[in-house]
């Protein structure tokens, strides 16, 4: 964790192999291992890899495929025969089949794209737009021409979450015109925070929490 441009997309790069970070010299010791000595599949059966933030659907690649292969390619690293995912879910999280697809693809694609800016005017391509500005991939015009734009929406994405979720169009409709909840309704420890925010600042100048938890969570929120 950490304030943007504090380096964090940078140190991950440099330890999982990413192409848009070479290491000239030096030493990253990993598990008695070099990690410059090992390349990005190595080090990715390392536990060392970048993950997604978010999804993307590639198509002919289900969930179900996409965890067998990453699965049985670390059981191979490690000198292991290959084994059935469900059936290792099965044995080891008691997990039990459902027989239908899992949704988390589709799901992620309509909150970004639908949910997420029409009923709460919150777009998160800004993460990705500035992320791309900071590394120089696009310019900041470049950026707020595309941010500019609605969100691209799948063709019969909506139709397809309706029809999995079994609700109608008057449904789907009273929902999003509902007025929204936020976070400062329900309990949490936000103003337990505030209160012993000297305590954390102190806490913080000590890395003993992390700076950005200070700064987000202990101070008033404005507008509410």
């Amino acid at each position: 964790m950490g304030t943007n441009g504090a380096g964090k997309s940078t140190l991950v790069k440099a330890l999982s192999a990413h192409y848009d970070c070479i290491v000239t010299g030096g030493v990253i010791t990993y598990k008695n291992k070099n990690l410059l000595d090992l390349d990005v599949s190595q080090r990715a059966n390392e536990g060392i890899f970048m993950s997604f933030q978010s999804p993307i659907e590639v198509p002919g690649v289900n969930n179900s495929y996409f965890l067998k292969t990453a699965l049985n390619e670390k059981r191979k690293y490690n000198g292991l025969e290959e084994i059935d995912a469900m059936e290792f879910l099965k044995k080891e999280c008691g997990w039990t089949y459902y027989g239908g697809h899992h949704l988390e693809n589709r799901m992620t694609a309509f909150f970004h794209s639908i949910y997420s800016p029409q009923k709460f005017h919150a777009d998160y391509r800004n993460n990705t737009l500035s992320a791309l500005v900071r590394n120089g991939k696009i310019s900041r015009e470049n950026a707020w021409e595309q941010y500019t734009k609605p969100p691209k929406i799948e063709p019969e994405l909506l139709g397809y979450f309706k029809k999995r979720l079994g609700i109608t169009d008057v449904q789907y409709e009273r929902k999003m015109n509902e007025k929204p909840n936020f976070w400062w309704q329900f309990p949490t420890y936000k103003r337990r925070f505030e209160l012993l925010r000297p305590a954390f600042f102190v806490l913080a100048k000590a890395n003993l929490v992390p700076m950005s938890f200070y700064l987000k969570y202990c101070f008033p929120v404005k507008n509410k």
